[in-house]
């Protein structure tokens, strides 16, 4: 999953966030991939 924003976009919005159940289904995934990431 990608869901990182260009840098055109810069504004967040409440559309832009994961409704909760959504992020619950995804967070372990997307925490991996952050770590991962910071790792680098």
């Amino acid at each position: 999953m990608d869901y990182r924003m260009s840098k055109e976009q810069k504004i967040i919005t409440k559309e832009d966030l994961l409704p909760l159940d959504a992020y619950t289904k995804v967070r372990r995934q997307m925490r991996k991939e952050l770590v991962e990431f910071k790792k680098k």
